[in-house]
Order: C-alpha cells, then structure tokens, then sequence
C-alpha cells in the first residue's frame, strides 16, 4: 500500500450480498405505510437514492429478504449494466431498502474502519477503475460478487493526534496508482 494507507481487499472486510428479483406485480409507484424503497440501479445517484419514479413493497413482500435489507452504513454498488455507482445508505432510510439482483450490498466486517471512507475510495477514480478491470460483458457489462470482493481498498491510516497547538489532520485523498501498480 502507498505510504500514510492501509490496504485490504473488499471481501476481506465486508461481507458482499446480492440483491433479489422483485415482481412488477409487487412494486408500486405510490408509497403506503410500512413500505420500503426497492432500488433499481437507475435509483443510484450521487451517493443517493433518487426520488425519480421510486417503486415502493410491501413490508410482506419484504418479508423472507428481510435479511438483504441494506440498512444506514451500507453500501450499494451497481453491478450490471451501469457499473460503479456507489450509494451509502443513509439515516433517512432507518427501515432499510432492498434492491435488484444488478446491485450489491456491502456491509463492513471490520470496524476499523468507516463506511464513509469506503464509499469514497470505491467513488474515486482508483476505486472506479478497478470496478471496471473486473468488469466483464460486452452487450450488458456485469461484475460478480466474487470479483467484487477482490478489489483492493485504499484506506488512510488513523493519526493519533499528539498534545500539541495542531492536532487537526486532514484526510488525504485516495492515492494515485498506475494500472501496473494495481495489477500487482
């Protein structure tokens, strides 16, 4: 890893789901009490989910994927078709949103570190480019979870502030690595 980073592969610090197929017949347009979103990567923007033409299940039709919920502090990946978006869950969806088979969820094992900071490694022009080498397809490109789990992840290393006039550190920015350095 470059100086001032610590280096981890996805899978080795999160655990990495695929999302499920959900009937037309079960989405609606309109929300109703107790309904969560069902995220479709055109839903992906920005690090949010878009209010553009949302659908909405039933807290029934939820049920047995309960446990592929993406809760606050998950991370959304898009894996088919438009590859690389990347959402962090955030505290505005406190019951969770379940979402598509072209998208992932990663949810981080370790605690050393934050899911902000991950997020914005896989949202850099590093994290995005290994999103792409992993990508395969020509008609509708497609990254696995397998090969999700594979990407490395850059992370700064903690600053212990030491007593002292200056302890404020900022983060710095990913590092710059060349195609080489990443296929090493």
């Amino acid at each position: 890893a470059p100086e001032g980073y610590t280096e981890h592969s996805l899978g080795d610090i999160a655990g990495i789901i695929a999302g499920v197929r959900v009937d037309t017949t079960e989405r609606r347009s309109e929300r109703r009490e107790g309904d969560i979103p069902y995220v479709q990567v055109r839903h992906m923007q920005s690090d949010a989910i878009a209010e553009n033409d949302p659908f909405w299940i039933s807290e029934a039709t939820v049920g047995p994927h309960g446990p592929k919920l993406a809760r606050p502090g998950d991370i959304l990946v898009s894996t088919g078709g438009t590859i690389g978006k990347v959402v962090l869950i955030g505290v505005d969806h406190a019951n969770g949103v379940l979402f598509d088979t072209s998208v992932r969820r990663v949810r981080l094992t370790d605690t050393a570190m934050t899911p902000a900071a991950v997020a914005a490694f896989l949202r850099s022009e590093l994290g995005q480019l290994q999103l792409r080498r992993f990508t395969t397809g020509t008609v509708i490109p497609h990254l696995t979870s397998d090969d999700l789990e594979q990407v490395r992840i850059f992370i700064p290393c903690v600053v212990t502030a030491r007593p002292g006039p200056t302890t404020d550190v900022e983060t710095p920015p990913p590092p710059e690595l060349s195609p080489e350095q990443i296929a090493a």
